[in-house]
């Protein structure tokens, strides 16, 4: 089993052709997902981890213990980072500051960035919810009414500005509910970020300005799951619509429209916990741990 001693000695390349490192991963991935084909998980998953090394420089400058951290959560939630339009999870660089307040050393690391669809995955394998649509967007020209809490709409799609967006939840007991969101409501959401975030590529890239479809889709989960329990995520992973900073941000709508992206240094990482107990604990790495300790365990 790698130790941390192991990994800070090899390069990112170094990591992804390790023939430990591979096999560790596999079997967390088959163990998590009672499946035998964690060795295909493998070798998809370091080939889009080789393109986000390629069209990110912060990503290929990240520690490899960060990397190595992020792919176990990766394999653990059983997401992919494949870069397609509805993609589950992607990768994102973080500066954090090894040093003091007043002497600040910043180290490059990169943390696993679940999307909004991913979210809604993994609430549905948690067993939160039973089923839940993809957030749907409402057109200027669209026919959309809510009538004793069920929404009834007609897609015209004459205009790309969007009015509302909402989303269909299905529970185990029997019933459903709707959350909708006008894009007034969505823009209140914006006017407490800080003015740098509120100019950021996600709130302002959409049509005529508008927040684009990802950000408005992320908030819509956000604060249609806030009464939720939370979920259950290792110190590696940040849930984009839980993440309110501007790189995550930026880097969630760039990624979704194929476009590297490379933003101002933060020192903040976000931490999420769960109630609900699973049978598997997310991996949690202690850099302070002995060397010849294995650094991830069950």
């Amino acid at each position: 089993m790698i130790t941390i001693a192991d990994l800070k000695k090899m390069s990112l390349p170094d990591l992804l052709v390790n023939s430990e490192f591979k096999a560790q991963l596999a079997s967390l991935y088959n163990t998590c997902h009672r499946s035998s084909d964690g060795g295909s998980f493998v070798d998809k998953e370091t080939f889009y981890v080789k393109k986000f090394i390629l069209d990110d420089k912060k990503i290929a400058n990240a520690t490899t213990l960060s990397m190595f951290a992020a792919l176990m959560d990766l394999a653990y939630h059983g997401l992919s980072l494949e870069p397609v339009s509805k993609a589950t999870a992607y990768l994102t660089p973080r500066s954090h500051n090894i040093g003091t307040r007043d002497n600040k050393i910043w180290e490059q690391r990169v943390l696993l960035s679940i999307s909004a669809y991913g979210e809604l995955q993994l609430r549905m394998r948690s067993g939160i919810i039973k089923y839940a649509d993809n957030p749907i967007m409402v057109y200027e020209g669209d026919i959309f009414e809510k009538v004793n809490g069920k929404i009834n709409h007609i897609s015209k799609h004459i205009s790309d500005v969007i009015t509302h967006a909402y989303i269909h939840i299905k529970k185990y007991d029997g019933t459903s509910e709707y959350k909708d969101f006008s894009i007034g409501e969505i823009l209140t959401f914006k006017a407490k970020a800080d003015e740098a975030q509120q100019k950021s590529l996600a709130w302002t890239g959409g049509v005529g300005g508008q927040p684009t479809r990802g950000m408005i889709e992320a908030k819509v989960i956000k604060h249609s799951f806030s009464t939720y329990p939370r979920l259950r995520l290792g110190n590696s992973t940040i849930l984009m619509t839980d993440d309110m900073d501007m790189e995550a941000d930026a880097a969630y709508a760039q990624a979704m429209a194929g476009i590297s992206q490379d933003e101002d240094e933060e020192d903040n990482t976000l931490d999420s916990t769960e109630e609900k107990k699973e049978k598997i604990a997310p991996i949690n790495i202690d850099e302070n741990n002995q060397n010849n300790i294995p650094i991830f365990k069950f």
